[in-house]
């Protein structure tokens, strides 16, 4: 039956595959948490942030912020790492617009932007943008946001995508018919020779 509808099998291995190399996928994160180890010298304020939260489905998420504010323009160059129950990590820069935050009370909103530059486990070689922002209060924070990422490691669901189980049905429709084809005319050539077999006699 491969002989009979090698295209088709070819393009079952083709999107398997696909399936198997990940894929880009939208996603959200929230995180809360507090500042720490702040340092002001030289027109900057430093401080290393500690959060936990969610990406996507995945909760118990932890989050890493090293953040360089510029006391003057109050825009945030820092970097990030999260870090999943499972070991994997993903890694990258941070940019936060704090011009609304006020110096005076540590309080006010923020907007920020995650670029993901790679990661380990599931986020290896992970690249992609979330956007979002939150808010300051004089003892801890809150961001949220969304966007997408890209890596080998990642997958939508972990079913088989439309394309594939279109593709298998396809397959498991040309077989039944290809069965029954055969078949069907195994059986008309079986009786042919018998006739053909009783005429002799």
């Amino acid at each position: 039956m491969l002989k009979i509808f090698p295209p088709v099998w070819m393009s079952l291995a083709f999107l398997g595959a696909q399936a198997l190399e990940g894929s880009t996928i939208h996603t959200t994160y929230a995180f809360t948490g507090s500042a720490g180890n702040i340092v002001i010298e030289n027109g900057f304020l430093t401080a290393d942030g500690v959060a936990s939260g969610s990406l996507g489905n995945t909760t118990g998420v932890e989050f890493d912020t090293h953040n360089n504010i510029n006391l003057t323009t109050l825009q945030n160059f820092g970097t990030f790492t999260m870090r999943f129950p499972d070991g994997s990590t993903a890694s990258g820069n941070l940019h936060e617009d704090d011009t609304d935050v006020s110096l005076e009370t540590s309080s006010g909103p923020f907007t920020q932007t995650l670029t993901f530059t790679g990661g380990t486990g599931m986020f290896v070689d992970v690249s992609g943008v979330l956007t979002g922002g939150g808010n300051i209060y004089p003892t801890y924070y809150t961001t949220s946001g969304e966007g997408t990422l890209t890596g080998p490691g990642l997958v939508l669901t972990p079913e088989p995508g439309s394309s594939f189980l279109c593709v298998v049905g396809s397959v498991l429709i040309f077989l039944s018919v290809g069965t029954r084809l055969v078949a069907g005319r195994g059986l008309r050539d079986c009786r042919t020779s018998n006739a053909s077999a009783g005429a002799l006699h």
